[in-house]
Formats: structure tokens, sequence, C-alpha cells
């Protein structure tokens, strides 16, 4: 409890109108009125919020997107699929000035998520020839985990009983691969 009451105090704390900074602090909020407490579930009026931040394009509207986007996937039975093309308009489109962006080269896919003492990893990249790794973060940006994808495709089973509960972020090295991992014990 006093992990959440000072995330809490931080996050009052945060300053500024953008609709970023509005965003980071109402979905921070919601994170530690359920899921920092090991509630998975969501009042209306917190789903509605969550949809409300989701829907924005990320861009403009934060990181904080993204997150909203992730904890509504825990009340969905099939993911939601957010057009950033459109949501964020031209801002996406590759212009004669910029380089276009890279393509995904591949997936990762967890299952089950959110987890509750073990997942297994499924995946598969289009490119030979390239070490990959699963480094997994925490919400401080703290690396817990390291997992080796040994082949181009395949399915590798992770133990999350060591972990606490909360919201993870993984990328895969030597792809443009990234997610979040829910633990929930």
């Amino acid at each position: 409890m006093y992990f959440t009451n000072t995330l809490q105090t931080q996050n009052n704390s945060l300053t500024g109108t953008g609709d970023f900074r509005t965003n980071e602090k109402t979905v921070n909020d919601i994170y530690l009125q359920t899921m920092a407490v090991g509630n998975n579930t969501f009042s209306e009026v917190q789903l509605v919020s969550l949809q409300a931040i989701a829907a924005q394009c990320p861009l403009s509207g934060g990181e904080a997107v993204l997150r909203a986007r992730d904890m509504l996937t825990l009340t969905q039975d099939t993911p939601i699929f957010y057009n950033n093309i459109t949501t964020c308009g031209s801002s996406l489109r590759p212009s004669e000035n910029r380089m276009p962006e890279l393509p995904i080269n591949g997936f990762v896919r967890m299952n089950p998520n959110p987890a509750s003492g073990n997942t297994v990893i499924q995946y598969a990249f289009a490119s030979e020839g390239l070490e990959r790794n699963l480094l997994l973060f925490n919400l401080f940006g703290q690396q817990v985990a390291k997992i080796i994808l040994p082949d181009l495709e395949g399915e590798v089973a992770f133990s999350t009983q060591t972990l606490p509960s909360g919201v993870y972020h993984y990328v895969v090295t030597n792809s443009t691969v990234k997610g979040n991992l829910v633990i929930s014990h």
C-alpha cells in the first residue's frame, strides 16, 4: 500500500494541462485504483475514460494512449484494432522530407496475457542471422528479464511467478517488435 500511495503522490504532482499530461494522470490514476492493487476490473466511468484516451492519436495524446489501449485489452474477448493512420491524419504518412517508418519485421504473442504463473511466448521473424532477445521492463524502466528467442520462429515458456503483479513493457532486440505483458497473481 505504501508503494501505491507513493506513486499516487507522484502522479498528483504532475503539472500541465496538455492532452498528453492529462491522459498520463488519468491512466495512472485508473491503474493505481485497479491493477496496482490486484483489481483487473474497471468501473463504467473508468472504462469510458480509457476508451476516450485509447481513441486518440498517440503522437498528440502521448504514451498514455498506448497504455489505455493495453489496459482495455483486459476487458475484451477479441482485440481492438486502432488505425493510427486515420486517427493521426497526415502526420503518420510518409513525405518527401522524411524516411518512411521501418516495417514491423516479426511478431510476438504471449498466451495467456494477463499471466498469473506462466506464459508462452510465441514468435516469428522475417530475417535470419540476427540474435533476438525479449527484454522485459517494469513500469520504472528497469529490465527485469531477458528471454532468448533462439530460432526464426517458435515458442518459449516463461515463468512470471517471481515477478510482482503489474504491467510490463517488452522489446525484442534486432527488431521493431514491442508490447506489454500484464502479470496478475
